[in-house]
C-alpha cells in the first residue's frame, strides 16, 4: 500500500498535471494554474484524503507541503513574513522594497490596496480590500502595514481559495477540523509537516 501512496503522490506531483509548484524552500505550493483543468478540485480532495490518511495510519505521504498550506490546514494565521517562504522574488520586490522606502516616497507611489496577478496568461487586477480597494491609498506607515498583510493573504491563501478549500474538504472527511485546530495549537506548521511524510524526509522530486 506504501508503494502505490508513493507512485499515486508522484504522479500528482508531475509538473504536468499542474496541480503543484515549488515554493521557495522547493516545497509543494498549490498552484493557482490549476484551473486549466477542469476537474482539478476533485484531485484536491484526494490530497487531502491523502493527508487524513498518513496521519491517522502508518503510512508516509512522500511530499514536503509549503509552510503556508500547512498553516493554513492547521487554523494558524498566516503572516507577511510566510510570503518569504512562498515566494522570496515577491518579498524582496515588493515587500521590502516598500518597507524601505520613507513615507514621503510611499505616497508619491500613489499605490492602491489592488494587485495586478496573472493566471494562464491573463492579467487582471485583484481588489485586495473589500468594496473599493482601488480608491484607498497607501500613504502611511500603517496603511502600508495593512496593503502588505492583505497582498500577502491574498499571495498565500486568497489566488488559490478553491483549491486549498478542496483539499481542507477532502481532509475534514477523515480528520475533523476541531482535531487540527487543537493540533495547530500545538504543532508548528514544520512538524506537522513530519508526521504528514514521516521522519525519512523523503525527496517529493
Amino acid at each position: 500500500l506504501q508503494e502505490a501512496l508513493t507512485c499515486l503522490v508522484h504522479e500528482l506531483c508531475d509538473g504536468s498535471q499542474a496541480l503543484f509548484e515549488w515554493d521557495g524552500e522547493g516545497r509543494l505550493r498549490l498552484s493557482r494554474h490549476s484551473i486549466g483543468q477542469g476537474d482539478h478540485l476533485d484531485y484536491f480532495i484526494m490530497v487531502g484524503k491523502l493527508i487524513g490518511m498518513a496521519l491517522g495510519s502508518d503510512l508516509q505521504l512522500p511530499a514536503s507541503f509549503s509552510t503556508p498550506l500547512l498553516k493554513t490546514l492547521l487554523g494558524q494565521t498566516l503572516l507577511v513574513e510566510d510570503l518569504k517562504i512562498q515566494d522570496a522574488t515577491v518579498y524582496i520586490n515588493v515587500v521590502q522594497r516598500l518597507r524601505d522606502m520613507a513615507e514621503e516616497d510611499l505616497t508619491s507611489l500613489e499605490l492602491n490596496f489592488t494587485y495586478e496577478d496573472e493566471c494562464l496568461g491573463e492579467v487582471g487586477r485583484v481588489e485586495l480590500r473589500p468594496g473599493g480597494g482601488s480608491q484607498k491609498l497607501v500613504e502611511t506607515r500603517g496603511d502600508l502595514d495593512d496593503y502588505l498583510e492583505l497582498l500577502a493573504q491574498y499571495l498565500m491563501f486568497g489566488r488559490a481559495e478553491r483549491q486549498i478549500q478542496a483539499v481542507r474538504d477532502g481532509l475534514h472527511i477523515l480528520v475533523p477540523e476541531a482535531l487540527l485546530k487543537a493540533a495547530g495549537l500545538v504543532f508548528a506548521a514544520e512538524e506537522f509537516g513530519e508526521l504528514i511524510r514521516g521522519s525519512s524526509q523523503a525527496d517529493d522530486r
